[in-house]
């Protein structure tokens, strides 16, 4: 009968310690996964700034392009015109009346 007993406390100390390491592992494997999709997310909204930033640098190079376009355009109608003008009169006419394009030169 002795033997008996030390053989149920044996399994029962064996059952306990396995839903005991069970519970010590799924709670470490938990934590494991969660510290990788924390770093997952960190690493997209990482990838998710920086495109961003560069799409608001696109942004602001193709605002920058249309505005030198269009001040180039601004300046040199004056100069285009007068030269259909001349050509149409046949006048050597074409001199440029922006202020801004001599400042340029200068």
């Amino acid at each position: 009968m002795p033997d008996f007993i030390w053989l149920m406390c044996i399994l029962v100390a064996v059952a306990v310690s396995a839903v005991i390491f069970w519970i010590l592992g799924s709670s470490s494997q938990k934590k494991k996964t969660e510290e990788q999709i924390g770093k997952a997310e960190d690493k997209a909204r990482s990838i998710i700034d920086e495109a961003l930033k560069t799409a608001e640098a696109k942004k602001r190079e193709a605002l920058l392009e249309t505005l030198v376009f269009l001040f180039q355009r601004k300046c040199l109608y004056p100069y285009i015109s007068g030269i259909k003008k001349a050509i149409h009169i046949g006048n050597n006419v074409g001199v440029s009346h922006c202020r801004s394009r001599r400042r340029l030169r200068s």
